[in-house]
């Protein structure tokens, strides 16, 4: 990853941002959103979690940006004084005082730009720091529905919603697949009469495979569509294909700690504002890591007996891949951590 002397801003940083500012047909923006990359990433995790930065910068500037569904990031922006008085202040009730800030400012009819400027940030050491980090967010997403939404813009509230069922949807997903593996008896057939079901009885089994079929089409779509706006974006496929493999381990990680700060904030538990990276340069073992993984682990197996035992064309599809990674992601996600627990070794020896 790139370093710079300044580890957040550029030496023109302020004067570009202010040239937007300026425009006269920017005079509605209340928040310019500078594009946030990585900067100083000293872990492999680090590295490869924000290597494809560049990919979600590009999209979000060729898509939310340019229909309103931006929302203020808290940091590395400049505002508009004018407009931030005009909805008096930040809100001090709820920690997400940027998510906040931009359903106010839009009930005023202000909007939130990114704009073409590099500034810079760091990234989570460890999966510890990350799962930190997203458990607050997801915490911070949800007491955002206490407030009063009346004349904030549908697209950000619509936008809202979406966050909830993004940080919902892997154990949404994972429930599902594993009510179908046990619920749906559809036995494989023995050798002989599963040829003979591919060559002769087409009827009975293409309505089986047709979703299964179509599901995968459209994962291998949205995979090839990735990649090639990642290649657009300066991403390399290298950094692409380590991101996504990495990407479902940490969702396996987070997904059952996320869920509960979530429940926790439903219930009216205060959202606490913790550093991402407190506590940095711990080894991250393997020990560690399965720990925390056991129930999901767990959880896998018994998804992949069902399927074994029960419903046999759930291995068709992203279904099979998917639960490969998921229950490989103690050792993926050790592989990843093997620098840290080396370089804590060596200081170790050292001192």
């Amino acid at each position: 990853m790139k370093r710079v002397d300044n580890p957040k801003i550029g030496k023109d940083f302020i004067l570009r941002m202010v040239e937007y500012a300026e425009h006269p047909q920017n005079q509605g923006i209340a928040v310019f959103q500078s594009k946030i990359l990585p900067v100083d990433t000293r872990t492999r995790f680090a590295q490869t979690a924000g290597g494809v930065a560049r990919l979600r910068l590009y999209i979000l500037e060729r898509t939310a940006s340019r229909a309103g569904l931006m929302l203020s990031w808290g940091h590395n922006q400049l505002l508009r004084t004018e407009h931030v008085l005009a909805v008096s202040g930040f809100n001090e009730s709820l920690t997400a005082e940027d998510t906040t800030l931009s359903l106010m400012l839009s009930a005023k009819g202000y909007s939130v730009r990114l704009v073409d400027v590099i500034s810079y940030d760091t990234e989570p050491d460890d999966i510890f720091s990350y799962t930190r980090r997203t458990t607050r967010w997801a915490g911070q997403t949800v007491e955002i529905f206490r407030l009063p939404w009346r004349g904030a813009s549908i697209r950000l509230k619509l936008l809202l919603c979406y966050h909830l069922y993004s940080y919902l949807m892997h154990n949404v997903y994972f429930g599902l697949l594993l009510l179908t593996s046990w619920s749906f008896r559809a036995d494989r057939p023995p050798l002989d009469g599963f040829i003979a079901l591919l060559s002769t009885d087409i009827g009975y089994f293409w309505p089986w495979m047709a979703v299964p079929f179509i599901l995968t089409g459209l994962w291998a779509l949205q995979i090839a569509l990735r990649m090639y706006l990642a290649r657009k974006a300066g991403v390399t496929i290298k950094d692409f294909i380590r991101h996504s493999l990495l990407s479902t381990a940490v969702m396996c990680f987070v997904a059952l700690p996320v869920n509960i700060a979530m429940l926790r904030t439903v219930l009216g538990s205060r959202v606490q504002f913790t550093p991402t990276n407190i506590g940095e340069g711990r080894a991250v073992d393997f020990r560690s890591i399965a720990r925390h993984l056991w129930l999901p682990f767990l959880a896998g197996i018994v998804v992949s007996i069902g399927i074994a035992t029960r419903n046999f064309y759930l291995l068709f599809s992203p279904n099979l891949f998917w639960l490969g990674l998921w229950l490989s992601s103690p050792l993926i996600l050790w592989l990843f951590h093997r620098d840290q627990r080396a370089s804590v070794e060596e200081n170790n020896h050292e001192l």
